[in-house]
């Protein structure tokens, strides 16, 4: 897989979990398994793609975000900060 082809997959992969986010406990196992597939994708990155290192906390933050909706959403505004950015970058 080309480094661009990673790339959009991340943020493309990134945007639907932003879509999907729980807003239960019940809602994480689901979530995470597809945050997985990102991490997946995100561990093929070779110094090119230029990860945001924030993406990873929130792939691993959802049960704090569930917890506390404030943080989840300064988190989320961060993350969809973070894509524009990326995704600006590399046009």
């Amino acid at each position: 897989m080309a480094d661009d082809e990673i790339r959009d997959a991340i943020i493309n992969g990134i945007r639907t979990l932003l879509l999907s986010e729980p807003e239960c406990r019940e809602g994480m196992a689901q979530w995470n398994s597809d945050a997985a597939t990102i991490k997946r994708l995100m561990m093929l990155e070779r110094g090119a793609v230029g990860v945001p290192h924030e993406l990873w906390h929130y792939l691993d933050d959802v049960d704090i975000r569930v917890k506390d909706r404030d943080y989840a959403k300064a988190q989320i505004e961060h993350v969809e900060d973070l894509i524009r950015q990326w995704t600006s970058r590399n046009e």
